[in-house]
Parts: C-alpha cells; sequence; structure tokens
C-alpha cells in the first residue's frame, strides 16, 4: 500500500520481548494443532471400530437369512431352528425376531404361517 516501510525493517525492528511472546504464541499454537491431531486420530480409530461392528452385524443378518431359509426345509428344519433359538438368546430375541417378520409379513401362502 506504500507505507515505506518493507518487512525486513518490521523483523529487525522488533524488541526481544516481542520475539519471546511470538515463540511462546507458537509453542501454544504448536500444542493445540498437537491436541487437535491427538483427537483426529481417537475419531478414526473409533470410526474403524464402528465400521468392524457393522460388518460383524452385515455377516450376522446373511446368516440368519440362510437359517430362516432352511426352516422351510423338512430336512434341515430341526437343525435351522435349533441355530437360530441359541442365536437368539446370545443376540436378544427383537433381532432374529425382525428378520422373520420382513420375510413372513410378504408370504402370500396361509397354510405357511399357520404351520
Amino acid at each position: 500500500m506504500g507505507l515505506g516501510v518493507s518487512p525486513s525493517q518490521i523483523i529487525g525492528s522488533s524488541s526481544t520481548a516481542t520475539s519471546s511472546t511470538t515463540s511462546f504464541e507458537s509453542n501454544e499454537r504448536m500444542e493445540q494443532m498437537q491436541a487437535e491431531i491427538e483427537s483426529l486420530k481417537a475419531q478414526v480409530a473409533e470410526i474403524d471400530s464402528l465400521k468392524a461392528q457393522v460388518a460383524e452385524v452385515d455377516v450376522l443378518k446373511h446368516q440368519i437369512a440362510f437359517l430362516i431359509e432352511r426352516v422351510a426345509d423338512i430336512k434341515t428344519r430341526a437343525h435351522a431352528m435349533k441355530c437360530l433359538s441359541t442365536m437368539s438368546e446370545a443376540i436378544g430375541h427383537g433381532f432374529i425376531f425382525e428378520r422373520l417378520y420382513k420375510i413372513m409379513k410378504e408370504h402370500n401362502n396361509l397354510k405357511v404361517l399357520s404351520n
């Protein structure tokens, strides 16, 4: 803007108090940045953990769907029901019944529902 002062003149004319304050401020900023980096690392680790849990739930959904299909077969019904019962006790009844309800709701054959 034409003030007639160059950056080297500003830096050269500063006192030691200003440079120590600047050093202190820069250390403070570095510590804040380091704390933010650590916080972000913790968040990434938490997200990775949640992704692993979601993957496990997806695998369980596929296994339960397979077992529900096996219930329809006379030869495998007893074993499939035993597996579903055990999974239901371990995971929770709601999770299994929610999957069963979705399948049963789509059935048009009333005989299937009455058995």
